[in-house]
């Protein structure tokens, strides 16, 4: 024990007399003072309603048809479509559609909900119903009592 304090001593002689006087008075350090008056008009702009185009519609010639970018990245068509959101793919595409790849054309943006006929079903289906059950109040026609029935002899089965 007596050879790590000494150690501890030795050490403690050895370190900057600024490193002392942080341990013996450590201040918190504050953070810098953030201006909201920047951040909020940018956050303002944004509507959060409106959809966010996601995915890059490309079309080909072929029903079903493969490329491959430069740096090894497959892009498979199938059915004549392809769609994609990577910003390598979609570079890459529109440099050689643009220097005249034949067979292929650039389509629109899309979100990600026009692409799953499901959920936009699903949406039309749950919107309706939603409409169909305006102004309905439940739990309010009949007390517990009328709702729920004793069991007879006459009900049960054998």
């Amino acid at each position: 024990m007596s050879d790590m304090s000494t150690l501890l001593a030795n050490l403690k002689k050895k370190a900057d007399p600024e490193v002392l006087a942080v341990e013996a008075d450590p201040a918190i350090p504050t953070a810098p003072a953030v201006e909201v008056a920047q951040v909020i008009p940018a956050v303002a702009t944004l509507d959060p309603l409106a959809p966010v185009a996601e995915y890059q519609q490309y079309t080909s010639s072929r029903v079903a048809t493969c490329l491959i970018t430069q740096s090894g990245k497959r892009i498979n068509f199938t059915n004549y479509q392809f769609y994609t959101k990577d910003s390598e793919i979609i570079s890459y595409m529109d440099r050689e559609i643009k220097a005249g790849l034949r067979g292929f054309r650039k389509g629109k943006k899309l979100t990600a909900t026009e692409l799953d006929p499901e959920a936009a079903k699903k949406r039309e289906i749950i919107d309706e119903f939603k409409a169909s059950q305006e102004g309905r109040e439940f739990g309010d026609t009949k007390l517990a009592s009328e709702r729920t029935t004793a069991l007879s002899s006459d009900h049960v089965a054998n």
